[in-house]
């Protein structure tokens, strides 16, 4: 798929969420010992408790 913003080719991935809302490459899984963890190639999108909703800006 082609970004429309920066006319470059988009990776395909998942966003994960457990404590943590964060976005993985399509293949990796997260790494690390702790629920905050994040894939090697990885983005953190966002932290939050799970008493609170968790909620970021989306552009479209």
């Amino acid at each position: 798929m082609e970004c429309p913003y920066y006319k470059s080719q988009m990776k395909l991935g998942a966003i994960d969420v457990y404590d943590t809302l964060s976005w993985s490459p399509d293949g990796e899984t997260r790494k690390g010992h702790t629920k905050h963890s994040i894939a090697k190639n990885g983005l953190l999108i966002a932290k939050y408790f799970l008493i609170q909703s968790a909620s970021k800006e989306a552009f479209y």
